[in-house]
């Protein structure tokens, strides 16, 4: 073959890669105008897609109406049932204390004299002497329990304390109150089975419950305030630094919490206590029997994990201090001794051999001074002849089934 010249060989060589290329070249075109089809289809909305928008916005115009529709209907109820409530209501806070009355309260105050007479304060301690004195611990003989609390109204500028001797709640108040020497007019013992017109107004002025059966004790402030509850009133006077006695409350966070869990856990046996008066049967008692020994044990293993507790360390439940966790769980122990043992043959000591550390507390505590004050006038302010007697008097209103045994 005779070969081609150089320019011939070039152009045929240009003319294949040309047609080589063409195809290229067309499908990039076909590319080209699909790329533009498609964005000329995404500047035109979907015809199904605007018709889904607009219904979703006209529901929601719809929805907004009818929740301002309801609201505005709600609105003219609450109106109206507003009105319908303060129909009738002239003076809505007029006669505050006479509308929280209970209805039994309506019915005016016995008069019969007081059964305690004038207690004679002479042996009383130096430490307590003033403060026993001041705070006049027993009403003149014959005096009326309402008469003397109204001499010791807010209107006479005075703290009131409406009081029971024999009440164990009120009890732990009283030693809480001999140790801070705490000492105003205002000292009133109250009869529980009839309860001065005054400690009925002050405790439902005082109570979130109006209508609730009046408990002591309740503490009447001179400025006005007014306070419910053993506890609250004890922490009152526990932590009220104007009172100069002696400081109850633990010297350190862990020796607060040990006293608190002490006097939460030994607390527990206060309803096994009340079970045991109200129990119906000799099942029922002995049910009740086994829960109070039971919280005594649980106590008895709290001092035993103290280790502040016992030996050198001291037989108060933080140790060698005295304090307000004592103060609220030592009255009880003589209730334990004295009630349970006159209604239900119960004794505790056999009790307390079987568990040594509470039996270190209790001997403990029941030799403390201002413990043995509250014995030495609870006769007195009752007019009964020994604390047992007293006691055995307060708790006889739960007893109405006696054992046989």
């Amino acid at each position: 073959a005779t070969p081609q010249p150089h320019t011939e060989r070039h152009e045929t060589l240009l003319s294949a890669q040309a047609s080589q290329r063409e195809p290229k070249k067309k499908r990039k075109g076909r590319k080209e105008e699909t790329m533009s089809f498609a964005a000329a289809n995404a500047c035109v909305p979907n015809a199904s897609s605007v018709f889904a928008k607009t219904t979703t916005t006209t529901t929601k115009k719809k929805k907004k109406n009818v929740i301002a529709q309801k609201t505005q209907k709600k609105c003219i109820v609450s109106a109206e049932a507003t009105k319908q409530a303060h129909e009738g209501i002239a003076e809505p806070h007029e006669s505050t204390l006479a509308s929280m009355r209970m209805s039994s309260r309506n019915s005016p105050p016995s008069s019969s004299p007081s059964s305690s007479g004038t207690y004679a304060h002479e042996g009383i301690t130096e430490a307590h002497e003033s403060s026993l004195a001041s705070m006049r611990l027993a009403p003149a003989r014959g005096a009326n329990t309402a008469t003397t609390s109204s001499a010791s109204s807010k209107a006479d500028g005075k703290n009131t304390l409406y009081f029971s001797a024999t009440c164990p709640f009120c009890h732990k108040v009283w030693i809480t109150m001999l140790e801070k020497n705490v000492s105003f007019d205002g000292f009133v013992w109250e009869d529980l089975e009839n309860k001065s017109e005054a400690l009925c107004k002050t405790f439902a002025a005082g109570s979130p419950d109006a209508e609730a059966n009046p408990s002591v004790p309740v503490l009447s402030l001179s400025s006005g305030k007014i306070m419910i509850e053993s506890d609250l009133v004890m922490n009152y006077f526990c932590c009220n630094e104007t009172y100069p006695g002696v400081d109850l409350r633990p010297k350190t966070v862990e020796q607060r919490y040990d006293g608190q869990l002490f006097e939460n856990t030994f607390n527990t046996v206060v309803p096994a206590f009340f079970k045991c008066l109200r129990a119906k049967n000799e099942a029922e008692l002995e049910s009740a029997i086994s829960e109070v020994e039971h919280a005594l044990t649980k106590a008895d293993r709290c001092l035993q994990m103290n280790p502040s507790f016992g030996g050198d360390n001291g037989n108060y439940c933080c140790g060698n201090q005295f304090t307000s966790h004592d103060c609220a769980t030592m009255g009880f122990l003589s209730r334990l001794r004295i009630v349970l043992k006159h209604y239900r043959n119960y004794d505790l000591n056999n009790t307390l051999q079987k568990l040594p550390w509470l039996k270190s507390w209790a001997d403990a505590v029941e030799a403390h001074p201002s413990l043995l004050k509250t014995y030495e006038l609870i006769p007195g302010i009752v007019g009964k002849a020994s604390v047992d007697e007293a006691f055995i008097a307060h708790f006889a209103k739960f007893v109405s089934w006696r054992s046989t045994n």
